[in-house]
């Protein structure tokens, strides 16, 4: 038996210290001989200064001195949606020209990090002392005054509260479309192709930013460090390195999180995902076909949503994630056993209180799931939370979320959706379900009629007269039905969930403490901040050429993608890596050891999905958009050669 349990840590120890994890930019020292790689320097141009966060929800990277900034156009698509001029650009593409100018995307900035500053000392003396969190911020940020005025300050909490970094970063906001393919070629395939390989997927666009020079005239910015295109195709095998801004992944699961509870949870969340797109396909076509353009973004998004659930589930199921945890929870106490009986103890105490704590909170996971993806589906539900909570809001932020709210208004469309979700609430005799209904005074079709019959809340004109007013809606239909489910969940799940849910996240901590001192956890969980993750190329999807089909394609909008089957030259189209990536890495860049661009991340197979939680290289592979491809498009139409021209190719 110890033979056996030696050979088991000896086996998960191995797995841990395999080329993966998305390591801090400013911590990371992966040395390759011969390199001229430089990541992180504050004494002269590096990565850092190359990529950027798009927001607070992508990655994207400086290619030019005159700062051209390479994305993904999923990760820009929803502020180019703004535009008026936006079904226009998405459906044809867009290209800038001395006579078409660039398209200023309102709202949107970037973030280049300064410098990082280890601030650990500072933050645990505090907390030490009960120093409440926001005053000590306020306190280490003043200590530690920005290189710029304008300069934002961070501080993230790392290693489960060992650790706790400043970030500094340039802020810039005035951001505009230079480049963009057509919609279609962007995601070829459409819905069905998202989240499988191989793809044949043009996802990419080139923005450029913009400050206040001499004369408050606005100049192109210049980046310390931008990328350089490779002149060498990729081929498999090679070393790559993936940059940029994730946050989807935190890499802090026990195998107590991983109850069945959690697939059930996911299978449910998917459900009622599936639910509201057949309601909306089932209407839409009635629309014209401007109208249902928004529709069909909106089922786009909830697809994309349901397919990922659809893939956590099925790789976490497939690949044992649950077995993996348990295996290496199992391998650190035989560590611990072995040599510090104390900590063993403590670590048995604590994976049994975080068993039972998850049963506790098991049997509320139900509950909180038809809150969140059904009750607060409803858009006179969440209309009707942003008058009851408008004074928290400043006015340019209500119009914001009144637009989120709004973004596909129909009346019939969502009247049906709301029908729908309201039936699965009461099909399973859900808490949520309203009274009447389950007195069986009135039916959920009624119940629906009459809430838009005599609701103001579900217009968007009448929703922006009531936020810029006074007017009471305390007897409102849908105001009525919010403070319902509201009071229900917190009399029902909400405190007791958060109660649980605090003290699992504690006992958590501090397992996850000591597999990360037993050398089971080498990189802290993402956060937004700046990663790198390392490994190879894999597979590839490439022509002779272009093939017909794509050739073809791209003829519908002027470009002359020239297709000859007696070249023996390949061009990539998408390529894969065993590189670890996450929510956030879309936009991320794909360079080689060389330090040159060769590729922007923009997917990951459905199966890889689980290395959200537990990270597999030879089955979490991340997609790729091919720079030769990106080059193949820019140089077949005589207006975008321009771009060509800037990037010196």
């Amino acid at each position: 038996m110890k033979q056996i349990l030696t050979f088991l840590a000896i086996l998960v120890g191995l797995q841990i210290k395999a080329d993966e994890g998305m390591w801090a930019i400013h911590n990371f020292h992966h040395i390759v001989p011969d390199s001229p790689i430089c990541f992180y320097s504050t004494n002269g141009p590096s990565l850092k200064d190359a990529v950027v966060a798009i927001g607070e929800g992508g990655s994207g990277s400086f290619i030019s001195r005159t700062g051209l900034v390479l994305t993904n156009l999923h990760v820009i698509k929803s502020l180019i949606a703004k535009d008026n001029e936006a079904e226009k650009v998405l459906t044809n593409g867009f290209c800038s020209s001395p006579a078409i100018p660039e398209l200023k995307l309102e709202g949107l900035y970037l973030k280049i990090l300064v410098r990082t500053i280890d601030v650990s000392a500072e933050i645990s003396q505090g907390l030490s002392k009960g120093q409440k969190w926001s005053s000590l911020v306020k306190e280490t940020c003043l200590r530690y005054k920005p290189i710029e005025e304008d300069n934002r300050q961070e501080i993230k909490r790392e290693f489960f509260g060992a650790n706790h970094f400043l970030h500094e970063y340039a802020i810039i906001k005035d951001v505009r479309l230079v480049y963009c393919p057509p919609q279609t070629m962007a995601s070829y395939g459409g819905d069905t192709a998202n989240w499988h390989w191989p793809r044949m997927s043009a996802d990419f666009a080139i923005l450029r930013v913009y400050i206040k020079g001499n004369g408050e005239k606005s100049l192109p910015f210049s980046p310390k460090l931008y990328l350089k295109i490779s002149e060498n195709a990729i081929t498999p095998g090679e070393k790559v390195y993936v940059l940029g801004y994730p946050r989807g992944t935190s890499y802090d699961w026990i195998s107590a999180d991983a109850h069945e509870s959690f697939l059930l949870s996911m299978i449910r969340r998917t459900e009622v995902l599936g639910l509201r797109m057949s309601v909306i396909n089932r209407n839409i076509h009635r629309l014209s076909a401007g109208d249902r353009i928004p529709w069909e973004r909106y089922v786009s998004s909830l697809n994309n949503e349901r397919l990922k659930n659809l893939g956590r589930v099925s790789g976490f199921l497939r690949y044992m994630i649950l077995e993996k945890l348990i295996a290496k929870e199992d391998s650190c106490g035989l560590l611990l056993r072995q040599n510090e009986r104390d900590k063993y103890q403590e670590f048995c105490v604590l994976r049994n209180k975080a068993d039972s704590l998850v049963r506790l909170i098991n049997p509320l996971l139900e509950s909180d799931d038809d809150y969140r993806q059904s009750v607060q589906a409803i858009q006179s539900i969440n209309s009707a939370g942003l008058v009851r909570n408008k004074k928290k809001f400043t006015d340019d932020i209500l119009n914001l979320l009144v637009d989120k709210v709004f973004r596909t208004s129909n009346v019939v469309i969502e009247k049906a959706v709301t029908k729908e979700l309201l039936a699965y609430l009461h099909n399973k005799n859900s808490v949520f379900t309203p009274m009447e209904i389950k007195q069986g005074k009135i039916g959920v079709n009624d119940y629906v009629d009459k809430i838009y019959k005599n609701s103001v809340l579900v217009e968007k004109d009448k929703v922006l007269s009531i936020l810029s007013g006074n007017q009471s809606v305390k007897n409102d239909p849908a105001m009525m039905f919010l403070e319902y489910t509201d009071s229900i969940y917190e009399s029902a799940v909400g405190q007791s969930l958060v109660t649980y849910a605090n003290q699992l996240k504690v006992v958590r901590e501090k397992i996850l403490i000591m597999l990360h001192d037993c050398g089971f956890t080498n990189w802290s969980g993402t956060n937004g901040t700046l990663r790198v993750s390392y490994g190879k190329t894999g597979t590839q999807c490439w022509s002779t050429n272009l093939n017909k089909e794509i050739c073809k394609a791209w003829a519908n909008y002027g470009y002359q993608l020239r297709y000859d089957k007696s070249s023996d030259k390949q061009v990539v189209l998408n390529f894969t890596t065993d590189c670890h990536t996450t929510g956030g890495n879309s936009g991320s860049p794909v360079v080689n050891e060389y330090g040159e661009l060769v590729g922007l991340n923009f997917d990951r197979k459905i199966d890889g999905l689980c290395g959200d939680y537990y990270y597999l290289p030879s089955v979490c592979q991340n997609i790729c958009v091919s720079i030769d491809y990106i080059i193949k498009i820019l140089s077949s139409k005589d207006n975008s050669k321009l771009i060509l021209k800037e990037l010196c190719i």
